[in-house]
Parts: structure tokens; C-alpha cells; sequence
């Protein structure tokens, strides 16, 4: 009885060091608008025991947003909270966040945690969620197999009218550079001005041809010729121009 105790256990233990390390998403994932879902994150874990494991996600910010993770003894990452962590958020479609935990175990083709997000109201319907990169013990881990999947936006959901214009630029006052955050409800080119209060033309920046949706341009005064006072931002969208003023300080 205690050989073939043994035996069972060493063929487990054979099976698990075998197995392909790998993380993976569901294909899809639906969430409604101002809802959650729980996105369960399986796969393939060759790991000591208690090791510290840290996963790195991808996901599109316009879509949704991560809310927490739980793991348990059911998973490899023993931890029942999980909070995502060093959540950034680059543009519209491109962020990151982290989950961790320091008790981690061996799994092979099970659950290595679960994710819950939040679906949000906006004009984007799809966006994705991916892992990026695994570290176990704090050394990154590059023979594990990344899959990646869709977060669809549930009709369900409420959806706002994308509202066209300026809302604001950061920082403001500027001293060296600054970005304009604005909307556009058409597709088309988009042209940017810059102004000083009586429509003088100061510079005038490069033009992009962009779908609906939220953006931000950056601008970067020549600080030895534009002086300290209030500018303007005139935005050409393909149907109207908007205006929005701002203070440079020297």
C-alpha cells in the first residue's frame, strides 16, 4: 500500500514537471456596462512551494477595468484576496496591472486564479485582456505559453453619446510640455492650432486621421519664443472646430 502510495505520487509529481507552463484567458469574456464578471486565468504552473508568483496583464482601458483576483487552495496562487496592482493606464487601449501573491503551488491544466473586472459604459464594444509576462521568485519566467483573450461589452449596458470637444489639458499651467485630452464623433482628419487670445496662429501641430473616440495630443511650446500668458487650443474636428484655453508659464 505505501509503494504504490509512493508511486501515485511520484507519477503526479512526473506529470506536473512535464506539463507546458502556460497562462491562459477565456476566448471571450462578456460583461454588461457598470457590471462585473469573474474571468477565471488557468493553465500550467511548475513551481516551488510557497513560491512568489506575479503575473502581468494587458488590457484596453476604454472597455473595462480589473477589480480584484482571489486564488485559494483550489488554485495555484494560494492567496484569497488579490487586489491588481500597478495598475497604468497608457491611452485608450493600452494599459497594465499586475496581481501577485507569495504562496503559490504547482498546478497542471487548472485554475490559477480569478480575475473579476468591470464592464464600462462606453463606445467600445470589444477590447482584449492578456497575460504578458510571468516572474516566480522574482525572476521572469520565458518558457511559459501566454494566451490572451476578448472582453466583449454586453448591448445590455447603457451607452453614452460621445460628447465632441476639448475637456482639458495636463498639466496646466505649462512650462515645458503639456497634453489636451478631447473627443471626436466622426471619423476624419483632425487638425490642431494653437493661438494666442487675439487668434493669432502660433504653431499649428500635426494632423491624424482617427476614428470616434477620446485622445489626447501633446504639445511642446518652443519656450524661447511663445511668452507666459493665456493660449488657445482650437480643435478641427470633421464637422466643427471646438476651443479651449490655457495658461503657459515661464
Amino acid at each position: 500500500m505505501i509503494r504504490s502510495t509512493a508511486a501515485a505520487i511520484l507519477v503526479a509529481a512526473h506529470a506536473i514537471a512535464m506539463a507546458a507552463d502556460a497562462i491562459r484567458i477565456p476566448p471571450v469574456t462578456t460583461v454588461g456596462a457598470l457590471e462585473r464578471a469573474s474571468v477565471p486565468i488557468t493553465g500550467t504552473l511548475n513551481v516551488p512551494a510557497n513560491a512568489a508568483v506575479r503575473i502581468i496583464f494587458g488590457f484596453t482601458p476604454s472597455t473595462f477595468r480589473p477589480s480584484g483576483a482571489v486564488g485559494g487552495g483550489a488554485a495555484a496562487l494560494l492567496c484569497p484576496a488579490i487586489d491588481p496592482t500597478n495598475v497604468v493606464v497608457n491611452g485608450r487601449t493600452d494599459g497594465e496591472f499586475s496581481i501577485e501573491c507569495n504562496t503559490a503551488q504547482a498546478v497542471a491544466d487548472g485554475v490559477v486564479a480569478m480575475l473579476t473586472i468591470t464592464g464600462l459604459p462606453t463606445t467600445d464594444v470589444e477590447g482584449t485582456l492578456r497575460p504578458l509576462r510571468v516572474l516566480v521568485n522574482g525572476v521572469e519566467r520565458s518558457d511559459v505559453e501566454l494566451q490572451g483573450g476578448l472582453v466583449r461589452i454586453s448591448e445590455g449596458g447603457p451607452r453614452p453619446t460621445l460628447t465632441e470637444g476639448v475637456s482639458g489639458n495636463a498639466p496646466n499651467p505649462v512650462v515645458s510640455r503639456t497634453e489636451f485630452r478631447y473627443s471626436i464623433a466622426q471619423a476624419g482628419t483632425v487638425r490642431y492650432f494653437i493661438r494666442d487670445v487675439a487668434g493669432k496662429l502660433y504653431a499649428e501641430l500635426p494632423s491624424e486621421e482617427l476614428q470616434a473616440g477620446t485622445y489626447t495630443k501633446e504639445f511642446v511650446p518652443d519656450t524661447w519664443s511663445l511668452s507666459s500668458g493665456v493660449y488657445i487650443f482650437q480643435l478641427v474636428s470633421p464637422t466643427t472646430s471646438h476651443y479651449h484655453t490655457f495658461v503657459v508659464q515661464k
